[in-house]
């Protein structure tokens, strides 16, 4: 259901920003980038502006329905599929898994999913994730409540962060305004340091190479809205 109005509910988001900063990084940090892999893409909107900066770009999320979104984007590769099992071979320059993607992985699931973006970059290949502090989610949305109307559609959504199981809970409820029709949708996030974020990548076969303050290459700190973490596979 969340996929028919996503587009619609983050409208807020410049895609092409994003875009730019992660070419940026790219270019700034890696060695000659051609390729990259949208991990948990969402409907696509982010590779459309990677694919218009000339890049190859491999996409896929958990979700049908967003990727069935996302096909309609003109996007060279795509499927459905978990961040824990990508079926690509190991010939990628780049990955990156941005917009609160990393966060709806356990913490068990982290090394699974790093050890599989390993498997598919080149040697020296770059990934890119990022991260919403704890700090931002206390100050934020701790416990919000909003209402939204997109087309024909009524939204209400409410977060809770619980801090003692480190999770953040998202209930959508969406009322078709013309039927009464009510559908729901419940989403769990988990909190993490970025000190425990980049232990498990340096664990995992990963060199930190910077963690920056979002959109910048300021330092990132726990005291940001959100930070980007580059790292590179080692070789």
């Amino acid at each position: 259901m969340f996929a028919e109005v996503y587009d619609s509910f983050m409208s807020h988001v410049d895609y092409g920003e994003w875009a730019e900063y992660i070419d940026n990084l790219l270019k700034k940090y890696g060695q000659g980038v051609k390729s990259i892999v949208d991990c948990g893409c969402g409907t696509g909107s982010l590779s459309g502006e990677l694919k218009l900066l000339s890049y190859n770009v491999s996409s896929f999320d958990f979700s049908f329905s967003m990727v069935k979104k996302a096909g309609e984007k003109n996007l060279a590769t795509l499927w459905q599929g978990d961040m824990c099992a990508i079926p690509l071979k190991k010939e990628w320059d780049s990955a990156v898994c941005l917009y609160d993607s990393f966060q709806y992985l356990q913490k068990e699931e982290i090394p699974l999913f790093l050890n599989e973006i390993k498997r598919i970059l080149i040697p020296g290949g770059m990934f890119i994730t990022d991260l919403v502090p704890e700090l931002h989610l206390i100050s934020y949305w701790y416990d919000f409540t909003e209402k939204d109307s997109i087309g024909k559609w009524e939204i209400d959504r409410a977060s809770r962060l619980f801090r003692e199981k480190r999770e953040q809970h998202t209930d959508f409820v969406f009322t078709n305004k013309q039927t009464k029709e009510v559908f729901y949708e419940h989403h769990i996030q988990y909190v993490y340091s970025i000190k425990e974020i980049c232990r498990l990548l340096e664990e995992n076969g990963f060199s930190v190479e910077g963690v920056f303050d979002e959109f910048s290459e300021n330092s990132g700190t726990e005291y940001s809205d959100r930070v980007h973490i580059l790292c590179r596979a080692e070789e």
